[in-house]
């Protein structure tokens, strides 16, 4: 199901009937049948369409690049209410007594009567409003280009509490227990004190945020390239622990007793105290520490840029089990039987060592580009992601041919369907993976680089484009079969069948639940 807006799509809203409206480059709103079936209704806004949102009694408005806002009838026919901003529409919000507000790249914020008529009440920002977000307490905030938020008063007069991102506020939230949570263009997420005072929590690595692992306490540890680990504390409230490893972090791991583990480019590993707080133990790797894992006895196994991967004792004392890789080694994971799996580059070998580190490795054979990740399937295989855009599906034992999900394109994304099957996003299409990993995909043509993708919670899978279109498809097998029917009125041929079902589901007829006459095409 291909949702094709026409034109570089600049916002998104869900109306209260669970209708998709988008809004795009072009000018156009279109609002889609909950199926995705049968073309969509359209509006014109007349400009850029760059913001959506849906009032209370559940009309939609949209707001121009022409600086007009337009309120329209709930079944989208007939004329719309339209309000002159005065400059490009950035931002759209509904106020909880139901008013509308809107933010404009000159500044001005106006919230709008109920009814559209009437002057709007106009509050100055000082700056192009990027963001607008509606606090628990009914309170507006305002972000923009002069990087304050601002939190105006319910009535829309008096001055406004002033709060400092430090950058282009990009983007408002208002999270459950009622806080503010602000992003910034310079990378920095800041959540505020739900009264807007005192200092915020600022959720900002200050570098290049190589890893990341979650401790057995819940908090969260990242690691960056200015060699500092940050641990957050579990309610965003108060500043992290932060642990100064010394070099570049480029992994992250936690030991099964729930201390945290970091490997940093200057070779070393760092075992920290559970509270984060005294020396560290230390461990020299020799090169550039860029992979940790944890194997199924609790000894820690990291692997570097000097080709070698070593496997410590648990306490770092002891002898140490040397592994050769022959290159560097991007990549780590342990397998549900216990053996340890390493992915290196330049020699694009994948090898497989024996529990005790003792004897020769099965060698995954060459795979001519770096492996850049490996991970384990539910089922117990190994995949492994390359730099060339390939992944393969490895047997259980490690021996035989790996399933190759991907060919000559670059793989951008990949996400797992409820029923088990992987799902991959190229540069082109859409591959759906039968679940045995044998047989042809099923291709679903996007038509430009797939970068997202996810599962949504009614089965459809959606997917985000380069060239600016979201498509919702159906992959549930019943559901598209049922839909395919309508949609031929008649049933698949076989090749049909393979092309749009599988080539693991058997063919039936597609059009069962319908007369005898539907069925106008000899399987």
């Amino acid at each position: 199901m291909v949702l094709a807006q026409g034109g570089v799509v600049w916002s998104l809203a869900v109306l209260g009937d669970g209708r998709l409206v988008s809004g795009d480059r072009d000018g156009n709103i279109k609002i889609w049948p909950k199926e995705g079936g049968g073309a969509p209704v359209v509006l014109s806004q007349g400009s850029w369409v760059l913001s959506l949102t849906v009032l209370a009694d559940g009309r939609l408005a949209s707001g121009g690049h022409d600086g007009m806002i337009k309120i329209w009838p709930k079944e989208g026919t007939g004329v719309p209410v339209v309000l002159a901003q005065g400059s490009q529409v950035l931002s759209l919000a509904v106020l909880a007594d139901e008013r509308l507000a809107s933010g404009s790249q000159d500044g001005n914020i106006k919230i709008w009567p109920k009814e559209g008529i009437g002057e709007p009440v106009v509050i100055a920002q000082g700056s192009g409003i990027l963001s607008l977000a509606v606090l628990a307490d009914g309170r507006l905030a305002s972000g923009g280009t002069d990087g304050s938020i601002k939190l105006w008063p319910k009535e829309g007069s008096g001055a406004p509490a002033v709060l400092a991102q430090g950058s282009w506020v990009r983007s408002l939230a208002v999270l459950k227990d009622g806080r503010l949570a602000s992003g910034g263009q310079d990378g920095t997420i800041k959540i505020w004190p739900p009264d807007g005072k005192g200092e915020p929590v600022v959720l900002s690595q200050g570098s290049w945020v190589w890893a990341l692992a979650a401790l057995s306490d819940g908090r969260l540890a990242t690691g960056s390239q200015d060699g500092t680990i940050k641990i957050w504390p579990k309610g965003d409230t108060g500043k992290p622990v932060v642990l100064p490893h010394g070099g570049g972090v480029r992994s992250l791991a936690v030991l099964p007793d729930g201390r945290l583990v970091s490997g940093g480019a200057d070779g070393n590993i760092k075992i920290w105290p559970k509270g984060g707080t005294g020396e560290p133990v230390v461990l020299s790797h020799g090169g550039g520490v860029l992979s940790l894992a944890v194997l199924a006895d609790g000894r820690l196994a990291s692997g570097g840029t000097d080709g070698y991967i070593k496997i410590w004792s648990k306490e770092g004392m002891g002898e140490t089990v040397i592994l050769t890789q022959g290159s560097w080694v991007f990549s780590l994971a342990v397998l549900p039987d216990g053996r340890l799996a390493s992915g290196g580059g330049l020699d694009g070998n994948i090898k497989i060592w024996p529990k005790e580190g003792n004897g020769e490795p099965v060698v995954l054979g060459t795979q001519g580009s770096d492996v850049k990740s490996l991970t384990v399937l539910r089922d117990g295989r190994l995949v492994s992601g390359c730099a060339d855009g390939t992944i393969k599906i490895w047997p259980k034992e490690g021996v035989g041919e790996p399933v190759l999900l991907s060919k000559r394109s670059l793989v951008y994304s990949l996400t797992q369907l409820a029923d088990g099957r992987l799902v991959s996003g190229d540069d082109v299409n859409i591959k759906i993976w039968p679940r045995e990993g044998t047989g042809e995909p099923v291709v679903l043509t996007h038509g430009g680089g797939v970068l997202s993708l996810t599962t949504l919670p009614d089965g459809r899978l959606a997917s985000g484009d380069t060239d600016g279109t979201s498509k919702l498809w159906l992959v549930d097998e019943q559901q598209l079969v049922a839909a395919l029917c309508l949609r031929a009125g008649r049933n698949l041929t076989r090749a049909e069948w393979s092309r749009y079902i599988g080539s693991d589901t058997p063919w039936q007829p597609s059009c069962r639940d319908r007369p005898s006459n539907w069925r106008t095409v000899d399987p």
